[in-house]
């Protein structure tokens, strides 16, 4: 990852001088996407083997498709003229949370499964003020593991590790 980043830092900065064509960062950005693209094609080819509604299926992953192109393409546009520094450093923020996130939810399943205690069944109930199942909330919930009533197990376990990873994170910055 951390060779990755500066392969990223490198081309951005040559597309920056000048040195190197738009086209370059362009390729490196086009490889990644591909990388998880074909992903989403062997999903969506083994869900179709199941034989059930073919054309939803399909429309939903050109839907999908064309989303992500246009989320791609305004992505790109903003990053080219935002710093990569910055970048970088909200894509960090963004990975801590998702890392919490799993591992909030990692920790809700060890309850349900009985092997971990869930301390406090509900911590609280924000289900009136944003709803897992609306768009927000759904979002959320697989950006960060928003759940509308955890439990202190998970509680627990999205702090200890938001606060764990976070330190680790800053602690790899102060040395670069």
């Amino acid at each position: 990852g951390r060779e990755m980043g500066q392969h990223i830092k490198q081309v951005g900065s040559s597309v920056a001088d000048g040195s190197t064509p738009m086209i370059g960062l362009m390729l490196v950005s086009f490889a990644a996407v591909m990388r998880e693209g074909s992903e989403a094609v062997f999903f969506l080819f083994g869900a179709m083997q199941t034989g059930e509604d073919t054309s939803a299926m399909l429309s939903g992953g050109l839907l999908g498709f064309a989303a992500g192109a246009l989320l791609g393409f305004l992505l790109y546009q903003g990053l080219v003229r935002i710093p990569l520094q910055y970048v970088f450093r909200v894509m960090g923020v963004l990975l801590i949370l998702l890392a919490a996130g799993m591992a909030s939810q990692a920790a809700s399943n060890l309850v349900l499964v009985n092997m971990l205690p869930p301390l406090i069944d509900t911590v609280w109930n924000s289900s009136t003020l944003l709803s897992e199942e609306s768009f927000v909330g759904s979002v959320l919930h697989v950006m960060v593991g928003y759940e509308e009533q955890p439990n202190g197990m998970q509680m627990i376990v999205f702090v200890l590790t938001l606060g764990l990873v976070s330190w680790l994170y800053h602690r790899e910055q102060v040395k670069s």
